[in-house]
C-alpha cells in the first residue's frame, strides 16, 4: 500500500495561476501574454460542487406497504465558485473572462466586460496553499497544496464601491478536460486524466516569479508568457 508523506492541513492562498486553452481543451503553449500570474492580492477561492441528486425509486404494493426501494447516488456534474481578489489585476481578469482590454500607451489600465454574445474562453486555473503540519509549514518536498480546474469559464462579479476596502469577484463554472495532459506548465501530475473536474495534491513548486518558466523577476501579478510544452 502507497503511504501518504503525513496528513497535513492547509492553511492561506498564496498564489494562483491562469492559461488560456484552445476551445478543445488542449494546451496553448508557447503563448505570449497566454497566462496570467498572481503572487499577492488573492482574498479567497471557493470550488463547490454542482450535484445532480439521486433519486429515490419506491414501490408499494395495493395495499400501500413498502416492497422495494432503490435510492441512486447523489452525482457531481461540475464545479462552480469565485475568486476574490483585492487587487485589480486587469491582465489576469482579461484572460479569464475574455474582456476587452483598455490601454493608454504602453499601460493596460482596464477592461470591458465582454459581449454577451461571446463564448467565454476555456482557462486552465491553479492555485496553491500552504500545508501545514502541528505549528508550521510542512517540510519539503510536500511544503505545498497545489490545486487546478482542467477546463473552467469566468464572468466578472457583482461589484459593490463603498466605504472601505474593496475587493473584486470572479465566478466560474469548470468541467471535465481530458485534452489537458500535465497542463499548460507541464506541473500537472500526469496520473491524472481529466476526466473529474479538479485535481488537488501535495506539491513543492509554488511559482517564483523570477524563475524558470517564469522569468519575470519582480511580478505579484499581470501576464506571464505561458512556456513551450514539453510532451506529457
Amino acid at each position: 500500500m502507497t503511504a501518504l508523506p503525513a496528513c497535513y492541513s492547509a492553511r492561506n492562498i498564496v498564489a494562483v495561476r491562469a492559461s488560456r486553452l484552445n476551445a478543445d481543451g488542449s494546451r496553448i503553449c508557447p503563448n505570449t501574454d497566454g497566462s496570467a500570474f498572481m503572487t499577492s492580492g488573492v482574498i479567497s477561492f471557493t470550488s463547490d460542487a454542482v450535484v445532480d441528486a439521486g433519486a429515490t425509486d419506491v414501490q408499494r404494493d395495493g395495499d400501500g406497504n413498502i416492497c422495494s426501494t432503490l435510492t441512486n447516488p447523489d452525482a457531481v456534474t461540475g464545479r462552480r465558485g469565485t475568486l476574490t481578489i483585492c487587487k485589480l489585476d486587469f491582465q489576469l481578469i482579461e484572460i479569464l473572462t475574455g474582456s476587452q482590454p483598455a490601454e493608454d500607451g504602453s499601460f493596460f489600465i482596464g477592461v470591458e466586460d465582454p459581449d454577451p454574445d461571446d463564448t467565454p474562453p476555456l482557462v486552465e486555473f491553479h492555485w496553491w496553499a500552504k500545508a501545514w503540519s502541528g505549528g508550521g509549514q510542512a517540510a519539503s518536498p510536500y511544503g505545498y497544496v497545489h490545486g487546478a480546474l482542467w477546463a473552467s469559464q469566468w464572468r466578472v462579479g457583482n461589484l459593490n464601491f463603498a466605504n472601505g476596502p474593496l475587493s473584486f469577484p470572479l465566478s466560474y463554472t469548470a468541467q471535465a478536460n481530458e485534452s489537458i495532459s500535465i497542463g499548460s506548465f507541464d506541473d500537472i501530475p500526469p496520473v491524472f486524466n481529466g476526466q473529474g473536474f479538479a485535481g488537488l495534491w501535495f506539491a513543492d513548486d509554488v511559482p517564483v516569479a523570477s524563475a524558470s518558466p517564469y522569468n519575470a523577476a519582480g511580478l505579484t501579478c499581470g501576464y506571464v508568457d505561458t512556456p513551450a510544452c514539453s510532451s506529457s
